[in-house]
This record gives C-alpha cells, sequence and structure tokens, in this order.
C-alpha cells in the first residue's frame, strides 16, 4: 500500500476491521487507536522492506518452482531438436 496523511471514515472503519481481525486471529486483545494518526502511522507501517521479503520468499514453494522450471526445460530441449 501506499503511504497516506489522511484516511476518509470508509478506510478507517476497513483497516480497524482488519486490526480487529488480526487480534482475534492471533489470539490478542483488539483495543482500537484512539486516534486516526495511529492508525494512518500504523497503516504506513505495513509495507516494510522485511515484510516485503517475507512475502517474497514465501511467495511460492520450491517443489513448485521446481516443476515448472523443469517443464520449462524439457519444452526447450523438445524444441531444439
Amino acid at each position: 500500500p501506499l503511504p497516506k496523511d489522511t484516511m476518509t471514515d470508509e478506510e478507517a472503519a476497513f483497516w480497524e476491521n482488519v486490526r480487529r481481525t488480526a487480534s482475534e486471529i492471533n489470539g490478542n486483545k483488539y483495543r482500537p487507536f484512539a486516534k486516526r494518526e495511529q492508525l494512518i502511522r500504523w497503516y504506513n507501517r505495513l509495507h516494510t522492506d522485511s515484510a516485503e521479503y517475507r512475502l517474497y520468499g514465501n511467495g511460492i514453494a520450491l517443489p513448485c518452482a521446481a516443476f515448472v522450471l523443469r517443464g520449462i526445460a524439457e519444452a526447450l530441449r523438445e524444441e531444439c531438436k
């Protein structure tokens, strides 16, 4: 997500609901932010380099990648015959 300076009431309600759901899933107590600025700071920290590295690192399982690459290699071998 792109960094934000402001949030509409609708956006704030959506992201507070995301926070509530994440708290429930993780077994934590949900505490809504007292100020909109707190929610905006939280939102702006969602996209960090470490989060991006985890996303890309967990984006595809190695066996799936190997399967696809073997298929590509086989197709290239057939094409070169």
